[in-house]
């Protein structure tokens, strides 16, 4: 083949692709205008839908008898878009007027139904509102455990009564606490749906103020108290304590803040402050230490408690081993420091002869190990009037 009939093939393919080209080129175009005819036509031609999109109703648009706010489920959806788009940054969807409630119910809520409970082991349970970055959290606080969650949406269902709402983190499930506050915030009636397992109806819970933590500790320290050796110390409500080997004196309670550790400060006949104690006050124990140095001035037991004689029983085999509370831990059973190390001190009741038995369980090794194992329990019978104290575990009498 000579070079002639070749470049006329070459030609040929080159004119065949040109052509192609062309045809596809117009394909497209003629594809782009009769979409463009398609939106043209949604619209319409008519006046009357001129000012409308096609949907009925906007999310925002004003209807006879609805709000201009976004509708619950519109919020829902937008919520469901933030947490499949990023659930560690989930949009509370506040607004100014939320923002501005949950500033004021910001705080720790008392639930001080169980006055017993209360007296022996504090306020252990609670709902708390508090800030964290641009988020508030509510938790509640039950005595066993507690649940928090990330207010994303608050709800007004009348005057003073309002719903917060989240969903669990883990479960997925809707979260509420149905609030009906008082006229000036200082407590609420609550009904709170965490799960099944956990729910409150229509609990009064009261707000946390300096003045309502002092009254809470006057009360629950009022009354009278024995030291080991059965000598009485008491305290009344009045602000009056009798120690024994001492003058009658006036105190009063000292709590700066809610986390913070009360304190007793006793004042002279002319009403001036002579000492400061720090207190530990949890069950049937009450521990005095001197506020300068954390050193224990007295180590107490309830009198007016059917339990006293088993506190005693308790409290001899402590002194036998050093052991001395620690001050740090306030649930509801209290922790010892000892030679042994981290023990429980607990009684049983007695035997035939009247004697108490007393369980002593090390909970942490001087070592500093933890006693997975629970290794080294010993048991112990107590004759409180003698003082006497026998070993069962060993049968040895260790006085």
């Amino acid at each position: 083949m000579d070079i002639g009939a070749i470049l006329k093939v070459w030609e040929e393919m080159l004119y065949e692709k040109v052509f192609l080209l062309l045809l596809l080129t117009a394909q497209v175009f003629s594809f782009a205008a009769c979409s463009n005819n398609e939106i043209k036509g949604e619209k319409g031609t008519d006046a009357s839908n001129t000012d409308k999109p096609a949907s009925n109703v906007t999310p925002y648009e004003k209807k006879e008898g609805t709000s201009t706010e976004p509708s619950n489920t519109i919020k829902e959806s937008i919520q469901n878009n933030a947490n499949a788009s990023d659930t560690n940054q989930q949009s509370s969807l506040l607004d100014a007027e939320d923002i501005n409630l949950l500033s004021k119910l910001e705080g720790k809520w008392y639930d001080l139904r169980d006055k017993e409970s209360v007296r022996l082991y504090g306020v252990k349970s609670f709902i708390s509102v508090t800030k964290v970055k641009n988020d508030y959290i509510v938790s509640r606080n039950f005595p066993d455990t507690g649940v928090g969650i990330k207010i994303t949406e608050v709800i007004k269902d009348g005057q003073n009564k309002y719903t917060l709402k989240s969903t669990g983190d883990n479960t997925g499930s809707p979260m509420e606490f149905k609030l009906d506050l008082s006229s000036d915030y200082k407590s609420m009636t609550a009904t709170i749906n965490i799960n099944k397992e956990y729910f409150d109806k229509e609990v009064k819970f009261v707000k946390y103020s300096s003045e309502l933590a002092k009254s809470i500790e006057l009360q629950r320290l009022s009354g009278k108290y024995l030291d080991i050796n059965d000598k009485i110390y008491s305290f009344r409500e009045e602000g009056r304590a009798l120690w024994s080997g001492k003058k009658s004196f006036r105190f009063s309670i000292l709590k700066n803040d809610e986390g913070s550790k009360p304190f007793i400060v006793a004042y002279g006949a002319d009403r001036k402050e002579i000492a400061r104690y720090s207190y530990y006050l949890l069950g049937q124990k009450l521990l005095i230490k001197d506020a300068k140095n954390d050193k224990v001035v007295l180590d107490l037991r309830r009198a007016d408690s059917s339990d006293n004689l088993e506190q005693k029983a308790i409290d001899l085999v402590a002194r036998k081993f050093n052991a001395v509370i620690d001050s740090k831990n306030d649930w509801f059973m209290p922790v010892y420091k000892s030679s042994l190390g981290q023990i429980y001190l607990s009684c049983t009741g007695t035997d035939k002869k009247g004697r108490y038995k007393v369980i002593l369980s090390i909970d942490v090794f001087p070592d500093g190990s933890q006693n997975v194992n629970g290794l080294g329990s010993r048991e112990f019978y107590v004759d409180v009037e003698s003082q006497k104290i026998i070993e069962y575990t060993t049968k040895v009498d260790i006085n």
